[in-house]
């Protein structure tokens, strides 16, 4: 069953200095961090209405085909991660026919989003690949990132 998810969040890797898009499911503590090329990103920035683009990006163009065709983006969905490589579906309905349509989770992310269709992530994928963002685990980070010399001048 898949876990329906939001955009939570773009953002870049701190290794890889790679943009990152954060899914976080109806839970609001799974997340699951997505690498992105910076093309993706600026259409999912677009998409998610944090930049404004003065001409069509190709998820536009997609978009706009799609409706002049009579279809609707129903969803997106990340449907596997194999070989450190994620994999998704955008499912499209024109007509009575529901067509499946093999797509980078990037894309099919922006789709939906610009569509405001729903994103889903399959839970074998989530249980392979999610962060379970708990507050334990938020106070841990937070701690693990502060510098001595945050605290200034106090001494023990």
């Amino acid at each position: 069953m898949p876990v329906r998810m939001e955009v939570s969040d773009l953002t870049v890797d701190n290794d890889s200095q790679s943009p990152m898009v954060i899914l976080r499911a109806e839970d609001g503590v799974t997340t699951l961090p997505i690498g992105v090329g910076l093309m993706e990103a600026s259409a999912i920035a677009a998409a998610h209405g944090e930049v404004d683009v003065p001409r069509p990006l190709t998820h536009n163009l997609f978009s706009n085909v799609i409706s002049a065709m009579g279809g609707t983006v129903e969803s997106a969905e990340v449907t596997a991660f194999q070989e450190d490589v994620f994999y998704a579906v955008l499912h499209i309905r024109v007509g009575e026919d529901l067509l499946h349509i093999d797509s980078r989770p990037s894309d099919a992310i922006a789709m939906a989003l610009q569509a405001n269709a729903a994103i889903y992530v399959r839970e074998e994928v989530l249980a392979t690949t999610a962060v379970v963002d708990t507050e334990s685990e938020r106070w841990r980070r937070y701690l693990e990132s502060l510098d001595p010399e945050d605290f200034g001048d106090y001494r023990m």
